[in-house]
């Protein structure tokens, strides 16, 4: 009980960080000056920098069990019985992927043919490869975006839409919802980096915003898992490994 407690306050306080990014950096960005501050390569070091911020989102949205094992090693300390019997409920549940094929997980994958596709990974691989190509040719080609403050607001909504979706309306949202919604929250990241660094010009500030894109990252993934849990703590299948 004290353990579900402090979860609940460590994802609260996160949440609360993540959205108290959105002003911070919209203040500093786009109500104090442009800075003087330059150096050799400054673009395209914020580049690199968030360019593999993409790429590790990309590598979470294809291999999403790798990406949980590690955020939760508690599943890796599990008594050998408890293990095997897991294992064996999970071939019972049939697991694809990261997502077990019951119905309380119907609205979360999508099927194309013989395949199997979780909605949110799919958004999220498809968000992070098209902010990677815009990143590239934004920082490394001057390819410009035109409204700073526009895009900056669209990003940024993305980016809330989705944890508020998660946090509030996870149950009533479909595949394609999912899909999108994910997309955008990776893309949104994109937005704004790409607003503030074409507003404010500042190394320091594109760092921050690469320091809150991955923080959101971070915060959205724990998010779902929270989500996740509760989805099997109403399931009334006894001694699932899943819960």
């Amino acid at each position: 009980m004290f353990e579900g407690a402090f979860r609940n306050l460590t994802l609260a306080f996160l949440l609360f960080v993540s959205f108290f990014g959105f002003p911070l950096i919209g203040v500093l960005g786009f109500q104090s000056p442009a800075s003087q501050e330059s150096f050799p390569w400054q673009k395209q070091i914020v580049g690199i920098i968030y360019g593999l911020i993409c790429i590790s989102g990309i590598l979470a949205a294809l291999f999403p069990k790798s990406c949980l094992q590690i955020l939760n090693r508690k599943r890796k300390k599990m008594a050998p019985n408890d293990l095997e019997q897991g294992k064996a409920i999970s071939r019972a549940v049939n697991v694809r992927g990261h997502h077990r094929m019951c119905g309380h997980f119907s609205s979360h994958i999508f099927h194309i043919g013989s395949k199997t596709f979780c909605a949110s990974c799919t958004g999220l691989l498809t968000g992070g490869l098209l902010a990677f190509v815009g990143t590239v040719l934004h920082f490394f080609y001057n390819w410009q975006i035109g409204s700073s403050l526009f895009f900056f607001v669209i990003g940024a909504s993305g980016v809330a839409l989705n944890m508020f979706s998660i946090l509030l309306f996870d149950v009533w949202i479909r595949h394609l919802a999912r899909v999108c919604l994910n997309f955008f929250f990776v893309f949104g990241t994109f937005l704004i980096l790409v607003a503030v660094n074409e507003q404010a010009q500042s190394f320091g500030l594109n760092l921050l915003v690469i320091s809150f894109s991955f923080f959101w990252l971070l915060t959205r993934i724990l998010l779902s898992q929270w989500r996740h849990e509760r989805i099997c703590n109403t399931c009334g299948m006894k001694n699932c490994g899943f819960r």
